[in-house]
């Protein structure tokens, strides 16, 4: 009888854990703290981002959110928050969503600095992280670099200044799209490595030579401005 008891103990902790840590198994996407960081999210936009979501299924988020058995993208580019209000977006909330790919934040007032966003590192699977046309300042951090699987960066149309560090383009970075065009960084046009294939930073305020690397045979650039 008791090792009966104790094998249904072991079950009913077994299914508890399961619900717990891996609730697709019971048809939702997302865990109670995933949930939690939807809700804050949507609150601090007055309701305008996720507005489907009540706290329920995460995919109830329709217009925000693409699920497939996991959460990986998300995209706030559609909601409308008044060009008189800037939204600082606490960045830490992404970074619950372990399985994020795809992060669209443009065109949504985003202000303070970029600095918040190397938090972003914590996602081994971000490929694109789209910042463009918001309100950002301050300087570009190379810790954006250090985002494992990032392969697409846009930080366009923002309020960026200083110069563009080269470290960003480290041996272990994965950017290939790269666009910081029409902000009003100055400096040197930093070297990068051959893996970059498209290269934007027009309209802003650079000085020096063309790195002589755009020329090598070993370059994969299919676009480069610096207009």
């Amino acid at each position: 009888m008791e090792t009966c008891l104790g094998k249904r103990s072991v079950i009913l902790i077994w299914f508890m854990a399961l619900a717990t840590f891996c609730p697709s198994a019971w048809g939702e996407v997302c865990n109670k703290e995933q949930k939690r960081a939807l809700l804050e999210i949507k609150n601090s936009t007055d309701g305008l981002a996720f507005k489907d979501f009540d706290g329920g299924d995460c995919c109830e988020a329709i217009d925000n959110i693409s699920c497939e058995g996991l959460l990986t993208r998300i995209d706030l580019r559609g909601i409308d928050i008044p060009i008189s209000r800037t939204w600082i977006p606490n960045v830490t909330l992404f970074t619950l969503f372990g399985e994020l790919q795809e992060l669209y934040l443009s065109g949504i007032n985003i202000g303070g600095e970029l600095q918040p966003f190397c938090e972003l590192k914590r996602l081994k699977y971000l490929r694109i992280l789209d910042l463009r046309n918001n309100k950002l300042e301050g300087n570009i951090p190379s810790c954006l670099g250090t985002i494992e699987k990032l392969s697409q960066l846009d930080l366009s149309g923002n309020h960026l200044h200083g110069n563009l560090p080269s470290s960003i383009f480290s041996n272990h970075s994965s950017i290939m799209v790269f666009d910081v065009s029409d902000n009003q960084l100055d400096g040197n046009i930093p070297s990068y490595p051959g893996i970059i294939q498209q290269f934007d930073i027009s309209n802003n305020h650079f000085q020096g030579n063309v790195p002589s690397s755009i020329f090598s045979n070993q370059s994969q650039i299919s676009l480069f401005d610096v207009s």
